[in-house]
């Protein structure tokens, strides 16, 4: 993306003229407080530092930094990606032993790709399947494998995990 791990940026003035954001244009960016957009932009619009598509259907961007705000994901979709991380295990393992029908794999196949993009877009490479199996397992900080990180930043990564995940999903 084009800003893809720019820690040093905390705000993002977008022109008037954006017609099209790729997927991960502002992933990895943990200090981002801020994405401000014309009001006249045609495809997208800032609402609390936060960019979303111009019908505010769609959050193309969380700014993990804003402090002033939160951000919450409806209860049924946050459900779900509990759900869906909980079997990740499970749907990699009949991927490998080729236990189910071919549609059956190529599902499991097309939705743990996802999943993992999601997270890998939040938290980085290193710590993808820990954010996974904690959101799946429902384990806290105290429990987690990223003992190498503080309680905040692993609070706030797994928050944009999940995010990323339902965005991913299409649930948002």
């Amino acid at each position: 993306g084009a800003f893809f791990g720019c820690n040093l940026i905390s705000e993002i003035i977008l022109p008037e003229e954006v017609e099209f954001i790729g997927e991960r244009a502002f992933s990895m960016m943990e200090n981002l407080e801020e994405i401000k957009i014309p009001e006249e932009n045609k495809n997208y619009v800032s609402i609390d530092g936060n960019l979303y598509t111009k019908d505010k259907k769609i959050l193309i961007q969380y700014a993990p930094k804003n402090e002033n705000q939160s951000f919450t994901i409806p209860d049924g979709v946050e459900t779900l990606i509990v759900a869906l991380c909980a079997d990740y295990s499970r749907r990699a393992e009949v991927i490998c032993n080729r236990t189910a029908p071919y549609n059956v794999i190529m599902e499991y196949r097309f939705l743990n790709y996802r999943i993992m993009n999601a997270a890998i877009e939040a938290a980085g490479p290193h710590d993808a399947m820990i954010y996974i199996q904690d959101i799946g397992g429902n384990t806290g900080y105290a429990s987690s494998d990223a003992f190498h990180i503080s309680e905040r930043t692993y609070k706030r990564r797994k928050k944009e995990v999940k995010h990323n995940i339902a965005r991913r999903l299409s649930l948002l």
